[in-house]
């Protein structure tokens, strides 16, 4: 029989609702690091940019190359951040692969050798040998579109040909301040980008991802409204307005915006998952499992922690225990240092125990 404690854990899967959403996007800074390194003690930090700012709805791989050692990967967080930790001094080379749509990027990354120079020459030499201090290196990528990227994209780059000058630069500004997690600096250029051009649907959706990190559902839910009602084929909008309506517990109109998302684009996983947390509030674990299950599907061999934390609760519940563990281990492939990674090996022992 399954523990107590492995109990509890697996019906906090089943009913993770408000508090859940709002820890995702911890969960996906975690995606964005890699501390496995080369026995240093240095730091390669990266940001992702898209060509328009615009957030690409899928997870974007992130390799770390170098002639001497193995390679590093990670996926990169829904900011687009990523880092490598623990390197020695060297030369690297940071490849992105963010799909189809887009050329891969190779950008090469040197980290200095600052220890003292004569000792590192003549290990026999009597000059003490300084310890290096850590260090991090940053380093911005953009990403380019490939000439035959599908019209789609073209379209959300044309979106802000018609925006003026003066609104565009508060944007690219505020675009600035959310990659430095300067969110309070990036409402305020948002706004006066909104203030000078009402009709700049992006920005009003991207006033509205910013508005949900500070946990200010209704201002959210309220500038997210007026981006659909000026484009009503942003899917960042639509996204973004479900994920304002489940957390203010809106279930049946959170589940049409998430459903809607789907159909703008029919790639995206992130819907999927959140339409499973509909279903879960609704109590319709067969319906959680098929949109959980199809999310998975489309996030391919790259995965998605929280569907694979969600489908194995609701694998347990149906007393599927070789799934619910499985979803577990993919889990822990994915998040091998997550804080719950203790209690989760457990529940995976004792769900092996009950397979058997």
């Amino acid at each position: 029989m399954l523990s107590k404690a492995v109990r509890c854990f697996c019906f906090l899967l089943l009913v993770a609702g408000v508090t859940f959403i709002f820890l995702e996007t911890s969960v996906y800074a975690q995606m964005g690091r890699n501390s496995s390194g080369t026995g240093g003690k240095h730091t390669i930090q990266g940001n992702i940019f898209m060509p328009s700012g615009i957030r690409i709805d899928a997870s974007i791989n992130v390799k770390l190359e170098s002639t001497s050692y193995s390679s590093l990967s990670v996926v990169a967080d829904r900011n687009g951040g990523f880092s490598f930790s623990n390197l020695v001094p060297g030369s690297y080379t940071i490849v992105i692969d963010a799909g189809e749509n887009f050329e891969t990027t190779r950008e090469p990354v040197y980290i200095d050798d600052t220890s003292n120079p004569a000792a590192r020459a003549d290990p026999t030499s009597s000059v003490i040998r300084i310890p290096e201090s850590p260090r991090t290196v940053r380093v911005p990528i953009y990403l380019q579109l490939k000439r035959n990227a599908p019209v789609d994209n073209r379209i959300l780059n044309a979106k802000l040909a018609g925006v003026p000058k003066d609104a565009l630069k508060h944007y690219e500004i505020a675009l600035q301040y959310i990659q430095g997690k300067k969110i309070e600096a990036a409402v305020s250029e948002l706004k006066q980008a909104i203030a000078i051009f009402p009709q700049f649907s992006i920005a009003l959706a991207q006033l509205g991802r910013q508005y949900l990190k500070l946990g200010k559902l209704d201002e959210a839910a309220s500038v997210l409204r007026s981006s659909i009602g000026i484009d009503a084929t942003n899917f960042d909008a639509k996204l973004d307005y479900g994920i304002a309506l489940l957390n203010k517990k809106e279930i049946q109109d959170a589940e049409k915006q998430l459903k809607d998302a789907t159909l703008i684009n029919t790639n995206a996983v992130t819907p999927h998952y959140y339409l499973g947390l509909v279903f879960i509030q609704k109590q319709n674990l067969d319906e959680a499992q098929k949109e959980l299950e199809l999310g998975k599907q489309l996030a391919g061999s790259k995965g998605y922690p929280q569907i694979h934390k969600l489908l194995s609760g609701i694998y347990w519940e149906k007393k599927q225990y070789k799934l619910a563990a499985d979803e577990l281990e993919k889990y822990l492939q994915l998040l091998p240092n997550s804080q719950d990674a203790e209690t989760i090996r457990q529940v995976i022992k004792d769900l092996r125990s009950r397979q058997k």
